[in-house]
This record gives structure tokens, C-alpha cells and sequence, in this order.
């Protein structure tokens, strides 16, 4: 018998060796700064390093951390992660919560061709951007939000 995965959203995190140690500094998540403070995830020598259910694993330059739905940590190689997972997407009432833009502003997806459901993160980073924008300068297409 065949069985499939069930979908379900993870939190990722592409670990790049070469940032880690330089002055180009990489904004780590929040998650996996508890998970160093924890000492979940630790640095010896020049090796990153989870503790996982499997045992001690090690994080190679490239791969994706990623904290499983019950808060676990593991590491992913970036050919894996690519077959795997894809980019998650927001919600129309969390877009709209993050604009500050009252849900009840009628058809403002239409103004972008699409649905929030069916924007990857770019694309809705982009659009929020360019809402943020237009609220600040009162320029919004419907009106005010204050």
C-alpha cells in the first residue's frame, strides 16, 4: 500500500556557514534562537550541531533547519527541502491584519490579480509593501485606515 504525507506548514530556516561567521550576518528566527539558548542547536569548532530525537546531528552549510508542528529541529539538505516543501501562504485575514486594512474593504485583492491564498511570500510582501506605502501617504484606493 502507498501512503502520502499530510500537509502541514513547518517553520525553515537556510542555514548559510559562510554568514554565520562574518560580518554579514544572517537575521535568525526566533525559534531557533530559543533552540540555541536551550541548547537544542549548538556551535563547537566550526560545526553547527541539533539535538534530535535520532541523536546528534550536524547542519552543513546549506541546509534548512527546520522546527517540525510539535517544536522539533532537524536538519534538511536543500535538494530534499526543494522536493519537499514549498513557500507557505498567508491568509486573506492575516494580509488584512497586517495591513491594518478593515476587512470589510470590498474587493481589494482584485486590485492585484489575484487572491492572498494564492501569492507565494514574495508576492505578498511586495503587496504589503506597497499597501504600508499607500496608507502612510493617505493615498489608499478606498480610504483612510487610521
Amino acid at each position: 500500500m502507498k501512503y502520502r504525507k499530510k500537509p502541514v506548514e513547518v517553520e525553515a530556516f537556510h542555514y548559510e556557514a559562510e554568514k554565520s561567521g562574518s560580518e554579514e550576518t544572517q537575521a535568525y528566527p526566533q525559534w531557533l534562537m530559543a533552540a540555541f539558548i536551550e541548547g537544542t542547536i549548538y556551535q563547537e569548532d566550526d560545526n553547527l550541531y541539533i539535538k534530535t530525537l535520532e541523536g546528534t546531528l550536524t547542519v552543513s552549510d546549506g541546509d534548512w533547519i527546520i522546527q517540525g508542528t510539535k517544536g522539533e529541529l532537524y536538519p534538511c539538505k536543500p535538494d530534499i527541502f526543494a522536493e519537499i516543501y514549498e513557500t507557505g501562504v498567508m491568509s486573506k485575514k492575516d494580509f488584512l491584519e497586517l495591513v491594518k486594512v478593515p476587512e470589510d474593504v470590498p474587493h481589494i485583492f482584485s486590485l492585484f490579480g489575484k487572491a492572498a491564498h494564492e501569492m507565494d511570500q514574495e508576492e505578498l510582501l511586495a503587496t504589503c509593501k506597497w499597501l504600508a506605502y499607500q496608507l502612510e501617504k493617505n493615498n489608499f484606493p478606498f480610504r483612510s485606515v487610521k
